[in-house]
């Protein structure tokens, strides 16, 4: 009976033992954290994303006022034409000038220069389109348009261009004329 009744006696020791140690109460709470963990997760990622997105969205705006910014700058700048299109007095000392330069003393005996004439320009009201025309008798081609490129790239006629060009072959060289036109603020 001895043996019997440790048995019984470790059966319902071993029955209380399990009675004051509930799994339910360990298993419960550990679903619920890993439910809480899985919820957190998925929180953290859509906040993330949207994180991210706003992020972009941010500097896409950023982007946009700085092009805003930039357009209405241009918009109210009014450009400055007095000093876009200066008022060039000596225009035709110049150019006569580089005659000499270009060709040397023989040059204004082959090409002289005009009269210079000013016009408004319809489009612009507060501009004006100053014409010189030169005149060349018996020049080689060569030297023509050496002249020409050094009138258009010269620093104080800057602007300037050819706005007519007519040549004939001659007997010693080429004749005709070359008009140079630029554009000048009226003078007040």
């Amino acid at each position: 009976m001895r043996g019997e009744t440790y048995m019984q006696l470790s059966a319902t020791a071993n029955a209380l033992d399990r009675a004051n140690r509930p799994r339910m109460l360990l298993v419960i709470p550990a679903l619920l954290l890993i439910g809480a963990l899985i919820f957190l997760f998925v929180g953290y990622s859509r906040f993330s994303g949207e994180r991210d997105r706003l992020a972009a969205q941010n500097a896409q705006r950023s982007a946009l006022e700085g092009v805003i910014a930039q357009t209405m700058a241009l918009r109210t700048d009014t450009p400055n034409l007095a000093r876009e299109y200066p008022i060039r007095v000596f225009m035709d000392s110049d150019i006569q000038d580089l005659i000499g330069e270009v060709l040397g003393p023989e040059g204004t005996q082959k090409i002289t220069l005009g009269r210079k004439t000013e016009r408004p320009v319809l489009t612009s009201p507060e501009l004006n389109m100053v014409d010189l025309e030169a005149n060349v008798r018996n020049i080689d081609l060569f030297d023509l348009f050496r002249w020409i490129a050094r009138v258009e790239s010269d620093e104080r006629l800057s602007g300037i261009f050819v706005s007519n060009l007519r040549l004939s072959p001659a007997q010693g060289g080429w004749t005709g004329s070359v008009r140079f036109r630029l554009y000048q603020k009226k003078g007040s």
